[in-house]
């Protein structure tokens, strides 16, 4: 579901960043539109890259937190046993 997310707007930062030629923007007010949603596409794929690698970060050390619970566990349980 997140690629396709990515995907999506990665084509759409590629249709509002490069110019073709056949779409050019000549008024005033068009080159301010075009201007803000270059900086919304911007301001979007960046919150979605930051999100997806906080989240990715947050999953890797609660992993490595709940691993480090269960060997100290395991370690506490083996030292009552005197083994």
């Amino acid at each position: 579901m997140v690629s396709k997310v990515v995907v999506v707007l990665l084509l759409l930062l590629l249709l509002c960043l490069y110019r073709y030629g056949d779409i050019t923007a000549t008024r005033r007010d068009e080159q301010l539109t075009s201007m803000l949603a270059m900086l919304g596409g911007m301001t979007l794929l960046m919150g979605v890259i930051l999100g997806g690698l906080s989240s990715l970060l947050t999953n890797y050390y609660m992993q490595k937190a709940a691993f480090i619970h269960r060997v100290e566990t395991i370690n506490a349980c083996l030292v009552s046993w005197s083994l």
